[in-house]
């Protein structure tokens, strides 16, 4: 039988307010569908012809690596890269390319096309190019890349979590001066999307590092009011300068002498909200 949640906690949740245990059992409305669309692609025909076409190149076994084999599948191809790379025919080929490039033989994209064809002899550019190809011909969110890259090695099917990712932050930020927070969409977002997306943004840095900014009510007129205070009127018959009564200020802003009661309460509440956002006066 399922745990019911209260509403309370629901509320609680929603807001982005809750304990440091754990994450809430209902986050990621996407993982299912997401692993559901995997399952999916990877029993395409087409995509099942290029998932063997490239383990046929880069000498995967029709189902996939084990996992301890990897680590020497890799250094394999490291060994035979490096090979590739350092060959005469490679070197003079990039060479020659190099030098159509500088003598403008060829255009700047041309040789970066052609550059880019001679470096898919590499077995990671070519396992890279290849899963790219497969995003794009089948319409799959970038964010399956890690999960089609495990499929072509391993033969597990893995999904992304959610169709959203929080990050990557500068080079060298520490998390606690975290200030804002960049987020990339692969998908279009649902409700429930949304409402994990604030969830997380919440748990990891709305407590310290992000501000909450509250509504608030009347600010202008407010403000209107602490300048008339502050300000000094000038009078060319008398050639002096003065200050509005409350009585005046009141009938300016509020629109009637009879609340000059309520222009000290109304200075005393500005002062006391921005003291209370920004610290001492």
């Amino acid at each position: 039988m399922k745990k019911r949640i209260s509403k309370v906690k629901k509320a609680n949740y929603r807001r982005g307010r809750f304990s440091k245990k754990s994450v809430p059992k209902f986050l990621y409305p996407s993982k299912n569908k997401n692993l559901d669309n995997m399952k999916l692609l990877v029993s395409y025909p087409k995509v099942k012809e290029i998932v063997m076409d490239i383990r046929s190149h880069l000498n995967i076994p029709e189902d996939g690596l084990k996992s301890d084999q990897i680590k020497s599948w890799h250094k394999k191809n490291d060994i035979k890269s490096d090979e590739v790379m350092n060959s005469p025919k490679f070197v003079k080929q990039e060479e020659y390319i190099r030098k159509n490039w500088r003598e403008k033989n060829t255009t700047p994209n041309e040789a970066k096309k052609i550059l880019y064809e001679l470096y898919l002899q590499i077995s990671a550019n070519y396992l890279n190019d290849q899963i790219w190809k497969i995003i794009r011909q089948f319409n799959v969110p970038d964010n399956y890349k890690r999960h089609i890259y495990e499929y072509i090695l391993l033969g597990t099917i893995t999904a992304p979590i959610a169709n959203y990712s929080i990050g990557p932050f500068l080079p060298g930020e520490k998390f606690s001066d975290v200030r804002r927070v960049p987020i990339t969409v692969y998908a279009k977002l649902t409700d429930k999307d949304l409402r994990d997306l604030k969830i997380e943004v919440n748990k990891l840095f709305g407590s310290k590092r992000l501000t909450f900014i509250q509504n608030t009510k009347n600010i202008d007129r407010g403000l209107e009011i602490e300048k008339l205070v502050n300000e000094k009127k000038y009078d060319p018959l008398s050639d002096t300068y003065y200050k509005l009564s409350n009585e005046e200020i009141a009938e300016e802003v509020l629109g009637s002498v009879e609340k000059k009661k309520d222009i000290p309460k109304i200075r005393k509440s500005l002062e006391k909200l921005k003291k209370r956002r920004y610290g001492h006066l």
